[in-house]
């Protein structure tokens, strides 16, 4: 059983929906779908070097309270920072609280030749 007084970050659902902008072209923006309470904890981090940038990435369990229609397409949002579903695990099959394995990726700086 999960201690619910372990949820105590408020983090958005987010899905990118079809929608118009003020031109009347079509485009893709993330919207809110549900925010609920939740734990975050970082797992591991790690850094490396792609494209000439140091970038870091670093993993994050996210524990929450279940609910119907949550994907991997869809993302996290919690303040400021953003988060991409790697997975998602329906604790013991019950329907009653989710694990999901999340990445967030920051750009750092630019890799300074010596």
């Amino acid at each position: 059983m999960i201690n619910l007084g372990r949820l105590n970050k408020r983090i958005k659902i987010l899905d990118y929906r079809e929608g118009e902008n003020e031109l009347g072209q079509t485009v893709n923006a993330l919207i809110v779908i549900k925010t609920v309470w939740a734990e975050i904890h970082p797992l591991k981090s790690k850094e490396y070097i792609e494209a000439g940038l140091t970038q870091t990435e670093t993993n994050y369990k996210i524990t929450m309270r279940y609910f119907e229609g949550l994907t991997e397409e869809m993302c996290i949002g919690y303040n400021g920072h953003q988060f991409s579903i790697t997975s998602i695990c329906d604790v013991e099959m019950a329907h009653q609280f989710y694990e999901l394995m999340c990445k967030e990726i920051r750009k750092k700086r630019k890799k300074e030749d010596d």
